[in-house]
């Protein structure tokens, strides 16, 4: 009788993205990346770490799921200091997104010493708050991506185009 090779079981990993952003002084920068979509098996950790000396703007989204799928499992965190001081520390997770029934998110950062104060405010699903170190972060969530940056443009001006 022939044996069996012996199983061998995988142990899951999350993908890792990382960016990372420095801005000088007086230098202004704006990134606005490609969605990253998180299909139904994928389990996603995202870091962004932003030293901003000058001005940033900055723009991430996220769909989970593709047509018709459900969505894996995202994390995503954003470290963003402004003059060497810490102006921002902010973790998501789409667990709470699948719960409300998102599947769309955009955040839109904006930083630096210069960058005007602005009021907090909101309108349906999308979030406006004023940093204390200089700067402003949108929110806004959606069914799917395209409702998540419409519901983000009542608040913002537009938003740059991907890269």
């Amino acid at each position: 009788m022939a044996s069996r090779p012996p199983s061998r079981s995988r142990v899951a990993a999350p993908a890792l993205v990382r960016l990372e952003v420095a801005v000088g002084p007086d230098a202004e920068a704006s990134v606005a990346l490609p969605p990253v979509v998180v299909t139904a098996q994928a389990d996603v950790l995202a870091t962004t770490h932003v030293q901003v000396e000058g001005t940033l703007d900055l723009v991430e989204r996220v769909q989970l799921g593709r047509h018709g799928e459900g969505g894996g499992s995202w994390t995503g965190r954003l470290v963003a200091d402004v003059g060497g001081h810490p102006a921002l520390r902010q973790s998501q997770r789409s667990a709470g997104m699948l719960t409300a029934g998102w599947s769309g998110l955009v955040t839109r950062t904006l930083l630096g010493p210069q960058v005007q104060a602005r009021d907090a405010a909101c309108v349906g699903e999308a979030y406006l708050v004023p940093l204390a170190r200089g700067g402003v972060l949108w929110t806004s969530f959606g069914a799917d991506l395209p409702a998540a940056e419409a519901a983000l443009a009542v608040l913002t001006p537009p938003l740059p185009s991907p890269c």
